[in-house]
């Protein structure tokens, strides 16, 4: 996975250039479509950068767990 900042900031760039671009080259419908495809776009890298960091979390608790669990039974 690419680094997160470079991401966000990818995405926050997209989202200021659409809003200054749009309304000049572009009619009301267009603008309101942008909007909601560029909405989507943040929505879903917010949902994959949180389970990319959610996962990683619980793959090292599940590791730690096992660990734990196997040293008690041998103590």
């Amino acid at each position: 996975m690419k680094s997160t900042l470079s991401r966000l900031v990818i995405a926050t760039v997209l989202i200021i250039g659409t809003a200054h671009v749009l309304p000049v080259i572009a009619a009301r419908e267009m603008i309101v479509l942008a909007v909601i495809f560029t909405a989507f776009a943040v929505l879903k890298f917010v949902f994959r950068a949180t389970c990319y960091i959610a996962f990683k979390v619980l793959k090292w608790a599940f590791i730690i767990a096992v660990t734990g669990l196997i040293l008690a039974t041998l103590f």
